[in-house]
């Protein structure tokens, strides 16, 4: 029997960092299965929001429903091992029963079947970003949040992974956080705009 995918409600929450207020009275509702684009200025929260619910961040007061045990995230930075292979920095979060097949199939259809065995430190600042969204899409997961994830990905290249990943992530709930505003028509998904406390 499968996990039950919840819908994750944010209720009131607030979080400051030091003197700063970051998130107030924060309300949102990300349905199950659903993918949604949270799009703001920059230090409006987006980035704060996605690790209180990836339970990174703790919120100073109010509460999140509904969170999924099984999460996996790309981050503003790419959080990869760089003396490690491109292989072997997928391989130390997946489970034993993805297959080598499964995660060259995922390298080729990003673009990163060259790069297999080099070490994360040689590549480019786009490839780096493609090797932390395969690490998140070949983890275990109900609910992927990607924060800024084109970041160095020139056009063919972003039209390419978004192809992908909305393969890779059906039925699951997909957070994406981006500037691009053509991100959310690209993957058919909501729209959740953020405005900075003044």
């Amino acid at each position: 029997m499968g996990a039950i995918v919840m819908d994750i409600v944010v209720k009131n929450v607030c979080k400051s960092f030091g003197d700063k207020k970051v998130l107030e009275n924060f309300n949102a509702c990300f349905s199950a299965g659903s993918r949604t684009c949270i799009m703001g200025p920059s230090g409006c929260g987006k980035t704060t929001l996605a690790h209180i619910l990836l339970g990174i961040v703790k919120p100073d007061s109010g509460s999140v429903e509904g969170i999924l045990r099984k999460m996996s995230a790309v981050f503003q930075e790419d959080r990869l091992s760089e003396d490690f292979s491109v292989l072997s920095n997928v391989r130390m979060v997946t489970e034993k029963s993805v297959s080598k097949a499964e995660i060259e199939a995922c390298f080729s259809a990003l673009g990163l079947e060259k790069s297999i065995h080099l070490p994360v430190r040689e590549l480019s600042g786009g490839m780096k970003r493609r090797v932390a969204i395969a690490r998140a899409l070949l983890t275990d997961s109900d609910l992927i949040v990607m924060d800024e994830p084109f970041k160095g990905l020139d056009d063919t290249t972003k039209q390419q992974v978004i192809s992908y990943i909305r393969q890779k992530t059906a039925g699951k709930t997909l957070l994406l956080i981006s500037h691009d505003e053509e991100d959310a028509p690209a993957f058919e998904a909501n729209i959740l705009r953020m405005e900075s406390i003044s």
